[in-house]
């Protein structure tokens, strides 16, 4: 593992907390707020990507999928025990 491959799954850990939680607010249907996850974390760069004309980044690297899902449901169930993370 290098630092740029770290550096990504913080970044997607990020990403992917906050998004749910903007999205739990309007909607807390479990399969949305995943989706919702997975969509605002992944699209910029599948976007880029398919600008370039390159393969898709989550495709060769399916990790990228798996970390998302997993923190989008860690989200889900701190928000349903109520626990909340400090914010940025």
């Amino acid at each position: 593992m290098d630092f740029d491959y770290i550096f990504n799954l913080i970044s997607y850990i990020h990403s992917s907390y906050f998004s749910v939680q903007k999205s739990i607010k309007y909607n807390p249907n479990l399969l949305i707020c995943i989706f919702s996850g997975i969509i605002s974390t992944i699209g910029g760069g599948t976007i880029r990507d398919l600008i370039i004309k390159r393969p898709l980044f989550w495709i060769e690297t399916p990790s990228y999928i798996y970390i998302t899902i997993l923190t989008s449901t860690i989200t889900i169930l701190l928000h349903h025990w109520k626990f909340k993370l400090p914010t940025l």
